[in-house]
């Protein structure tokens, strides 16, 4: 009899002990359920229209350009094509209360990188507008004075623009006289403080915004650099660029871009003992406009893209050894 009462008294915690592990479950269902729900409810973001016009700086007259716009580190919004001497509406319309970045370019215009904070009056409007400011490429002359008679040498060039021209850079193209040509330690100085490898500091968090290894930024300029001390910049040694390969021996970026001002290019060029009026330096100098690169998945400065020239037409100075 004691047997009886003692099986049915494990039956019946048992039956209690599964309806509350019932209850636990349906429960735990419940709140999932109703956590998926409001997790899957799509939050409306705010948005406007907005529209574009790019407008060359000097002239100030409206030009045809490319356009692409994102926010966000890098949140893409949308890219095409502005007309000029009319404003060209968005097709994507624009998150309002996002810091919006605007890069604008052409084959006769430097790429410029514009920021966007919508008003109220332009929220409440729903739509808003924003001109690019173009920088027309400009041009260089270019004297050189120095010869190749010694073992070294150095050769100097006297870099004069018209108009804006950016990033100076130059390759190098030298026969089997010549040793090297090196130019004389060129460095990218920030007036405005000093280079930074972050672009923001949060700290309520103690964190920071770091950008790409070797790239620092000054006062709103970015450069790849080698190492920075202070207010100096090493400007990174420069890729041959895919046109060039196998047509020269170096590439050289001096750190300095020109608007209407004149720039002294020192070079020490190294020589055999032995040289022949068949022996040269060829200097090919270039500018450098802004792209997005696929690689290091930023926008970055290059001289070519695909191997199509980007800026101003190269210029090309030959210095031959006459013995």
């Amino acid at each position: 009899m004691k047997e009886k009462k003692a099986s049915a008294g494990i039956i019946i915690g048992a039956i209690f002990a599964i309806m509350i592990i019932g209850l636990v479950i349906t429960v735990l269902i419940l709140v999932a359920q109703k956590g998926f729900s409001k997790n899957s409810e799509e939050v409306e973001i705010p948005k406007l229209e907005l529209f574009l016009k790019a407008i060359d700086v000097k002239t100030k007259e409206s030009v045809d350009a490319e356009y692409f716009i994102d926010y966000n580190k890098n949140v893409f919004v949308s890219k095409g094509q502005l007309e000029k001497d009319t404003w060209t509406r968005v097709p994507e319309l624009v998150p309002e209360d996002e810091l919006i970045h605007v890069r604008c370019w052409s084959d006769n215009h430097y790429l410029t990188n514009a920021n966007k904070v919508f008003s109220q009056t332009e929220k409440d409007a729903n739509k808003s507008k924003r001109t690019c400011e173009m920088m027309p490429v400009g041009e260089i002359s270019v004297k050189c004075d120095g010869d190749l008679s010694n073992e070294n040498n150095i050769i100097s060039c006297n870099v004069t623009s018209n108009g804006w021209y950016s990033k100076l850079s130059a390759c190098f193209e030298w026969s089997a006289g010549i040793i090297s040509v090196v130019p004389e330690n060129t460095i990218s100085k920030c007036e405005k403080g000093s280079w930074k490898n972050y672009t923001a500091y949060y700290p309520e968090n103690n964190s920071y915004d770091y950008l790409p290894e070797n790239y620092y930024i000054c006062d709103g300029k970015i450069e790849k650099c080698e190492y920075v001390r202070g207010s100096n910049c090493k400007p990174y040694s420069m890729k041959i660029p895919e046109s060039k390969k196998g047509k020269v021996d170096s590439c050289h970026y001096f750190g300095k871009s020109l608007n209407d001002e004149s720039y002294i290019v020192n070079l020490e060029v190294k020589t055999t003992p032995i040289k022949n009026n068949l022996d040269f330096i060829r200097i090919i100098f270039m500018d450098k406009d802004r792209r997005f690169d696929e690689n290091e998945q930023m926008w970055v400065w290059m001289p070519e893209k695909n191997g199509i020239n980007l800026g101003a037409e190269d210029t090309e100075v030959v210095i031959r050894y006459n013995g």
